[in-house]
């Protein structure tokens, strides 16, 4: 039968946060432009370093434990801080604003100083509980304010756990406060304080863990959807994402929609002329133009080649019309500034329906019709199809 002492206790916590940096270690090789990762396999590492020494400090003997004390607060506020970097660079966020390292340089001679001055009074477990739960708010305060990047069931694991760990310091502090209140009578809620204490590294550090892959699978997953979905030249949609996006779309805001064929003109002559690189820069301001003239809500992709398509929602057809000219207008300053796509313009036809009613296959059947007229009247244009 093991004996769950102290000292098993804190190594088999260490052991499982040196395997989970070593998990992190490997995923960071498969995906080394995420930061985020290294910064926080290296929290993982301290936090494991920190337990290791909390392990050799419950064999020495009360008077040689406050260097190792100081010694593994510094090594558990470092390792959050890490956290919290990663969690920021994650996000794009700039990792380390120039007042969170100047507060964690005071948090660590704060800590060091009331160690110093009462080694007796547990003042500096207080001073670092209450570090710890700021740099947890800091973490839940980053996902909570980029809650619309994350499915809610990721959200909330990442809360959940980032909440739990808070209240469990939370716990600790009220102890030890308690504790300081009563005076020499108080070592017993000191040492049911240093238990919470451990727990919370044990269960926390694996739930925070644990929260760290749901968001490392959960940006892999749209990574990958991006790239299935994505035209890599472009930018826009590709024909399976723009299926999606249409199907989805019409599903969730039912009524008269906009459908927009386009076209760049003499776009096979560009290639003929200039070769392909000249005819990929006059796609690019295609993307480019989409982007400037429509909302992140409206739908547009690249169906092939040189044809293009946008689906607009809940518009009447004298703005979806102004939107196309807008479209036309961008792309021809964009393309402007090229020599070598004179004479690239863009052709447009657009038709309008209500789907069920009218299918979108339907309706990209009219726009297309629509397209062709503009090409024979000419190009550089935008035509709408009307019945008859």
């Amino acid at each position: 039968m093991l004996l769950l002492d102290p000292f098993t206790l804190f190594i088999s916590n260490a052991l499982l946060h040196l395997a989970l940096m070593l998990a992190l270690a490997i995923i960071s090789r498969l995906a080394p432009d995420i930061l985020a990762i290294r910064l926080w396999m290296r929290g993982h590492g301290l936090m494991a370093l920190a337990i290791v020494l909390m392990a050799v400090m419950a064999l020495l003997s009360p008077e040689a434990r406050p260097p190792l004390k100081l010694l593994i607060g510094g090594l558990l506020m470092s390792a959050l801080l890490l956290m919290l970097a990663g969690l920021r660079h994650f996000f794009g966020l700039h990792p380390l604003p120039l007042a969170l390292r100047v507060g964690y340089v005071l948090a660590l001679l704060g800590l060091a100083g009331l160690m110093q001055w009462s080694p007796d009074v547990p003042l500096a477990g207080v001073w670092q509980a209450s570090v710890l739960i700021v740099l947890l708010l800091g973490c839940g305060h980053v996902l909570w304010r980029q809650r619309g990047h994350l499915r809610p069931i990721v959200l909330l694991a990442c809360l959940a756990s980032l909440g739990g760990m808070t209240l469990g310091l939370c716990g600790r502090l009220s102890l030890l406060v308690y504790s300081i209140f009563l005076g020499e009578q108080g070592l017993q809620w000191r040492q049911l304080s240093d238990v919470l204490g451990l727990m919370v590294a044990m269960i926390g550090g694996i739930s925070m863990a644990m929260s760290f892959w749901l968001l490392i699978s959960d940006r892999m997953l749209h990574t990958l959807r991006r790239m299935a979905e994505e035209d890599p030249l472009t930018g826009v949609l590709n024909r399976r994402g723009f299926q999606r996006a249409t199907a989805r779309m019409l599903a969730n805001q039912p009524g008269r929609v906009a459908v927009l064929m386009l076209d760049v003109d003499h776009f096979k002559r560009i290639n003929d002329n200039y070769g392909h690189a000249a005819g990929d820069q006059v796609l690019r301001c295609m993307g480019d133009a989409l982007r400037d003239a429509l909302l992140a809500s409206d739908i547009f992709a690249r169906l092939g080649g040189e044809e293009f398509c946008v689906v607009l929602g809940e518009l009447d057809e004298r703005n979806a019309e102004a939107i196309g000219e807008r479209i036309r207008q961008r792309f021809q300053r964009k393309t402007g500034l090229l020599s070598q796509a004179e004479g690239c313009t863009l052709s447009i036809g657009m038709a309008m329906g209500t789907p069920p009613v009218d299918s979108l296959a339907e309706l990209m059947a009219r726009a297309d019709l629509a397209l062709y007229h503009s090409k024979a009247e000419g190009r550089d244009q935008l035509s709408v199809y009307a019945d008859g």
